[in-house]
């Protein structure tokens, strides 16, 4: 099965910036080959652990709402909330961004992957692009640790390379309560996979075509990270308002266009009272600007 979407560029356009600032021409070449590139360190110790403990006080408030969301249900509050604005707008994370996606950046989505200890939930190898309702698929993705992940606790697993081929095949998983429903086809074309095993406060950067996954974590420690989802606004574009209205303007001038309702505000506090709705399942319009 392949998802038919005419309207959607999901090519990947190789990075072309001689003159980075903060990453090197290698690591510019290693993303255009293979798709991501890592670890950079964002935040020192003290840092990272003053981090981790503002995110156990988010997912403790989540609780405190008594529904039915889970620990992974901390997903495009970018908007919402003054910790997670504190920590995708650092300018130790949107340096290495620049470099990649230009001077005008917008963090237009970001969620936490939070695997609890012993958690049996997997996510299948997928294509982040494929599941958005974005064009061209020009998204950089920064996937920070909030803990320490090894191999133990189900780091997530690159298939390099795999971004140059465009959509790959795919099919409804059958595996048991998954975080994503997507599993592509032929992962095992791609070779041994890399292991993403970050410290805490550390980082990785990946093109929105990449295939990466990510098995359950069998382990007595949790491993929770954080995708930031960044773009150039005139470089990619949202085919519903919602992504424009839940993005956040991290760096440079503010958009017009379709993404004009971008925030540059930050909130005061961490409003996680609502559930946002989901931008792959929940959009009753799937092409829809008022």
């Amino acid at each position: 099965m392949v998802k038919e979407d005419a309207k959607r560029d999901l090519s990947f356009l190789p990075i072309n910036n001689k003159e980075p600032k903060f990453l090197t021409n290698v690591e510019i070449e290693k993303y255009n080959k293979n798709g991501f590139i890592a670890p950079f360190k964002a935040f020192d110790e003290n840092e990272a652990i003053s981090i981790k403990e503002k995110v156990d006080n988010l997912f403790l408030k989540l609780k405190s709402y008594n529904d039915d969301r889970d620990s992974y249900s901390i997903n495009c509050y970018q908007h919402k909330s003054k910790t997670i604005w504190d920590i995708v707008s650092s300018e130790k994370i949107l340096n290495y961004v620049e470099d990649l996606v230009g001077t005008n950046i917008i963090c237009w989505a970001s969620h936490f992957f939070n695997k609890l200890p012993n958690d049996n939930r997997s996510v299948p190898y997928h294509q982040d692009a494929s599941y958005w309702l974005m064009s061209p698929a020009r998204t950089a993705t920064v996937w920070l640790a909030v803990d320490d992940t090894n191999e133990e606790n189900a780091p997530m697993e690159f298939l390099p390379g795999s971004h140059t081929v465009g959509p790959l095949p795919w099919k409804i998983t059958n595996e048991k309560n998954p975080v994503l429903n997507q599993e592509i086809l032929g992962k095992e074309n791609f070779g041994e996979p890399y292991l993403n095993i970050l410290k805490a406060g550390h980082f990785s950067l990946h093109a929105d075509m990449i295939a990466h996954g990510s098995l359950p974590n069998n382990s007595n420690h949790r491993r929770c990270g954080l995708t930031i989802r960044y773009c150039n606004p005139e470089s990619t574009f949202p085919m519903h308002q919602l992504y424009a209205e839940r993005a956040i303007l991290c760096r440079g001038q503010k958009p017009g266009g379709l993404w004009k309702n971008c925030m540059t505000e930050k909130p005061k506090d961490d409003d996680l009272s609502i559930q946002e709705p989901n931008p792959i399942v929940d959009l009753p319009n799937k092409s829809k600007f008022h």
